[in-house]
């Protein structure tokens, strides 16, 4: 399965929450609304604004793993 970068906005009365995240490739179209789950609570508004690049699944980049590689590179514990 390809997965592609996106950028994602979700309106509130307050303002704008924006985030990038990799979608399934069949959900990143600019301008679809998603539903999407958060700590085990779905969530309806999240708006595609931006697509970019795309990669197959076994090509993804490890979040966690570059978190924890930055920590013990820089000592950063917070």
């Amino acid at each position: 399965m390809n997965y592609s970068q996106c950028k994602l906005e979700r309106e509130f009365s307050c303002g704008t929450v924006t985030m990038v995240t990799w979608l399934p490739s069949q959900f990143a179209s600019v301008g679809r609304s998603l539903r999407l789950k958060e700590a085990g609570i779905w969530e309806d508004g999240w708006v595609v604004r931006e697509v970019w690049q795309t990669l197959p699944e076994e090509q993804l980049p490890d979040s966690h793993a570059e978190r924890k590689a930055h920590k013990r590179a820089t000592g950063d514990v917070g």
